[in-house]
């Protein structure tokens, strides 16, 4: 009758199970009971990750836990395919010789299923850099009393210097090759995810007063834009500190202990880094007025527009009007078109770039810009959104200056089309109206010009210099506050052309 029985257990197991997991299998504690090998694989790539993470080997000293890490942490990884040849999900896939041994073996693993539950570990891929990685960073995290001699520089502090401390350090050597011998030998029960740790003593790394003095002191360098390359150049920042001084601290100061070194460190208004995610990405003022009138004169918008497309201004650098686009002749391409002179419209080289710098200026001040220099009309030019805010210019005569005061690097671009001129200042790319630096941080300007002219967005002006506008109360509420406070009287100037 026994032989009966189990003869009807191989059958109904090689029936069941030739192409399944038998029941309570499971791999790394993931249940596997009853599927099929496509079945546990595609189980095995939705849960397996999440399944390695959460596996933890514990470290331990004298029988104490002193750390973990997890599987995944080490580089570990485990196929789908490992997976279901581990979970028996295929009977070619067991090992079990021939087809009578696999026919009786079956059997017994069918009975055998019914009162235990089976788990196995699958092939396990390891990434030896990473092992040997991790390794190491637990040598220097778990257990280690060692504290290496080094410095840190702490903006609105100083420099910090730490005094070296020979201590005892986890082996990572040794760790690591327990470890892969346990990978290699698939052992990942409960007792085998306990490791004993080696510890060995250890020097620290020195510290060396005169060697750091010739790797960090020099003088600060801010951050500004290479105009080159249109990218921020290296910054610094500045240390200096007397070796003799410094090293009387460290000679008293206890192993281990960090202190506050005699130095003076100065970190620059902007980094390379901060610099390179704020530059050019604010639109911080833009003024649109309208292109008309015969083709010299637009001719003309165009040609001084493409002389300050694309310009950069650095904090502290100035923009001056005539300097930028140059004189305006014939052999440069400007063409005679309509201005004023001694109160009179006439035809002259050039006429019609006021309408680029009146635009300019506009947007200058939705930029609250610090004008250095700006000259008005004596007539109204008519293409301004307010009257009296232009900016007439003449080579020789009146210019228009405004300085890049601001904490951001300037940039122009400009482009005309037909009709409309607008015009905006980035100090830094996007139009990304949330500010990323502070105000006390100094990061390129650009004065950009899209469909037309364009201005800037940055703190300014605090008072004007030269020329405003007409005498007459100005309302537009988009004006800065100070311009709707104030009367502003035209100056009294000779000479020149004012080209319109």
């Amino acid at each position: 009758m026994l032989v009966l029985a189990y003869a009807g257990c191989c059958v109904a197991a090689n029936a069941l199970y030739s192409h399944t997991a038998f029941p309570n299998t499971s791999v790394l504690g993931m249940d596997m009971s009853g599927l099929s090998a496509q079945e546990a694989e595609q189980r095995w790539t939705e849960q397996g990750s999440a399944l390695l993470d959460g596996m933890t080997i514990r470290l331990t000293r004298d029988g104490q836990e002193i750390g973990s890490t997890t599987l995944s942490d080490l580089g570990v990884t485990v196929l789908p395919v490992y997976v279901s040849k581990a979970a028996g999900c295929d009977v070619q896939d067991r090992g079990w010789g021939n087809d009578v041994t696999a026919f009786l073996r079956g059997g017994w693993r069918f009975i055998e299923s019914w009162f235990r539950a089976v788990d196995v570990t699958p092939q396990l891929d390891v990434d030896e850099a990473k092992l040997t990685a991790a390794c190491e960073q637990l040598s220097d995290t778990v257990g280690c009393t060692v504290t290496d001699g080094g410095y840190r520089l702490a903006e609105g502090e100083g420099l910090y210097i730490t005094k070296p401390q020979d201590g005892e350090k986890l082996d990572a050597a040794a760790l690591r090759a327990e470890l892969a011998q346990r990978f290699e030998s698939r052992d990942l029960s409960a007792a085998a995810r306990s490791v004993e740790c080696v510890f060995a003593a250890h020097t620290a790394a020195p510290m060396d007063v005169q060697a750091l003095h010739d790797e960090i002191a020099g003088t600060m360098a801010a951050a500004i834009c290479d105009k080159s390359t249109g990218k921020p150049t290296q910054s610094r920042v500045g240390v200096q500190f007397d070796v003799e001084t410094v090293q009387k601290q460290l000679d008293a100061a206890q192993p281990g202990e960090e202190f506050l070194a005699d130095a003076q460190v100065q970190f620059p208004p902007a980094a390379t880094e901060e610099l390179e995610q704020a530059m050019f990405r604010d639109v911080i003022g833009t003024c649109t007025t309208t292109c008309a009138g015969p083709w010299g004169r637009r001719q003309n918008i165009k040609l001084a527009s493409a002389a300050i497309n694309g310009r950069i201004y650095n904090p502290g650098e100035e923009f001056w009007y005539n300097a930028t686009v140059g004189q305006r002749t014939e052999a440069r391409g400007f063409q005679p078109a309509a201005a004023y002179s001694g109160g009179k419209t006439v035809t002259s080289i050039g006429g019609g770039i006021c309408q680029v710098s009146s635009t300019l200026y506009y947007s200058a001040l939705m930029a609250d810009l610090q004008i250095v220099l700006r000259y008005a009309h004596l007539f109204d030019p008519g293409y301004m959104p307010v009257t009296g805010c232009d900016a007439t210019v003449s080579w020789g005569g009146p210019d228009f200056a405004f300085p890049q005061q601001h904490q951001l690097p300037h940039q122009d671009h400009h482009q005309l089309q037909r009709r409309d001129q607008p015009a905006d200042h980035h100090p830094a790319g996007h139009q990304d109206r949330r500010p990323l630096c502070g105000d006390d941080q100094p990061v390129p300007l650009l004065l950009r010009a899209q469909d037309g002219l364009s201005g800037v967005r940055v703190r300014g002006p605090r008072h004007h210099r030269g020329g405003a506008v007409r005498p007459q109360r100005l309302r537009r509420p988009d004006l800065p506050q100070r311009l709707r406070r104030r009367r502003y009287a035209p100056p009294q100037h000779q000479g020149g052309v004012q080209r319109l």
